[in-house]
């Protein structure tokens, strides 16, 4: 080594990638306990006999809650500020739309495709086990209905490069031209035409993410706390008029598929909020013990997000085999056993998480070199679909669920073969250097 040559990073704040800002990776890492914790109370199997439902509908005091706890929404403003900081760097480097499509696709696809395989083998074995069939599949939806985020998270971040060309054009123009066309499709829809709402699933969760990528263009330093406060306020203020006046609900989860004018309402404060306490969070993540919070949190966030659902279909079957009582959902005894149920949710995870993949990571098969961007977009694309029919028909029958389920590997094996029109190349340094930072960082992009 000579002696103009720099020293190797010692502490993990050194190996963080240039433009890396820690309080976005604070912020998605943190959030992942909240959507564990709703989709947990969500579950809830009881009567006679023995169903799955939706424990948390029709809860007026949980219905005000979910104006602070619902927080997709900065699931996507974080991931837009990554998905854009990446897409930049792979443009320097002479990386195309194709070789961005192929990269996400795979951090997206390959670990939602072992998630969903392991529960459907679950579920294919409780079925010959002699399981109750309805109860299973009853379950199996309640399971399957937190994967809608991959395939609509997938369709936001394909759309980076096209969203990056408009917003460097007309940055103001792009925000509002999306919050009007989900102004006007939430007219539409209640004019009678229902078939429209599903464009409010790209509409609005575009601005999300294009609200991210203004955390790392200096939009927000430029308003200032007084003007970010005042959105704040008046998304809020505007939400309640639209719950107020316009008869929209006042449960963000009976806004959230299709979302509409309420879920952009909290979008906006929630990415204003979340730009007034990003100079407290930046002082925050100086501490050691903080980087070590969103490195485990991120390495295993993915995970976290995906295996939850098998978590709690083990933990199900466990409790049908022990013969362990089912309270009805929602009443007095079903909430004070939750504790239970949670913390033994939380120890399952643990184990999960804690099962080294390294020697079995498919990524690492992936062919390096540029896929054709049109191969890229239809591999995608068709991992995305196989996703939405498990999500649309549950786990049971076995058999549609095998249909998504083939489509999702099919397309996997596809993108990591790198289709017929592969073009080789050798890793760059540069790649490696990127490649370390990131796996320091917690690889908190894995989500996105």
């Amino acid at each position: 080594m000579s002696a103009a040559a720099s020293p190797a990073p010692t502490s993990l704040s050194e190996r963080m990638p240039a433009g890396r800002d820690l309080s976005v990776d604070l912020a998605r890492a943190l959030c992942l306990p909240f959507v564990v914790l709703l989709h947990a109370l969500q579950m809830g199997v009881g009567g006679d006999p023995l169903r799955a439902s939706n424990a948390l509908a029709d809860n007026e005091v949980l219905a005000w809650g979910t104006w602070a706890f619902m927080i997709m929404p900065t699931f996507f403003i974080a991931g837009g500020f990554a998905n854009t900081l990446s897409w930049r760097r792979m443009r320097e480097r002479g990386e195309g739309w194709g070789d961005y499509i192929r990269s996400r696709a795979l951090r997206l696809l390959l670990p939602t495709a072992l998630a969903i395989a392991a529960i459907f083998a679950c579920t294919a074995a409780l079925t010959a086990g002699g399981m109750d069939a309805e109860l299973l599949r009853t379950v199996g939806v309640r399971l399957a209905e937190p994967l809608w985020f991959i395939p609509i998270y997938a369709a936001c971040s394909f759309c980076i490069p096209l969203m990056t060309r408009l917003y460097d054009r007309s940055p103001a123009g792009v925000l509002v031209t999306l919050a009007g066309v989900t102004a006007v499709v939430d007219a539409a829809v209640r004019l009678g035409l229902p078939w429209l709402a599903p464009l409010n699933w790209l509409a609005v969760w575009l601005v999300a993410q294009q609200l991210g990528a203004t955390l790392g263009d200096g939009t927000t330093q430029r308003l200032g706390p007084v003007r970010l406060g005042l959105v704040a306020a008046g998304s809020y203020a505007g939400m309640l008029a639209l719950w107020h006046f316009g008869g929209y609900s006042n449960d963000m989860l009976d806004n959230l598929n299709p979302p509409t004018l309420m879920i952009l309402g909290l979008t906006l404060a929630q990415w204003s909020t979340f730009a007034l306490a990003q100079p407290a969070l930046r002082k925050l993540m100086q501490r050691p013990s903080m980087l070590a919070v969103i490195a485990v949190l991120g390495m295993r966030g993915m995970r976290l997000y995906l295996w939850h659902t098998f978590a709690m279909l083990v933990l199900i079957a466990a409790q049908l085999v022990l013969g362990l009582p089912f309270p009805e959902p929602g009443n007095g005894e079903w909430w004070s056993t939750r504790w239970l149920w949670l913390a033994s949710l939380i120890v399952l995870l643990v184990v999960i998480c804690c099962i080294p993949t390294r020697g079995v990571d498919l990524s690492k098969t992936a062919r390096r070199g540029h896929m054709h961007p049109a191969e890229a977009v239809i591999a995608g694309i068709m991992g995305a679909a196989g996703v939405a029919v498990v999500l649309l028909g549950g786990y049971l029958p076995l058999g549609r669920a095998a249909i998504g389920l083939g489509m999702l590997a099919g397309a996997v094996a596809w993108l990591l073969s790198g289709g017929l029109a592969f073009t080789a190349v050798r890793p760059s340094a540069h790649a490696a250097e990127e490649a370390t930072g990131a796996h320091a960082a917690g690889v908190t992009t894995r989500r996105g």
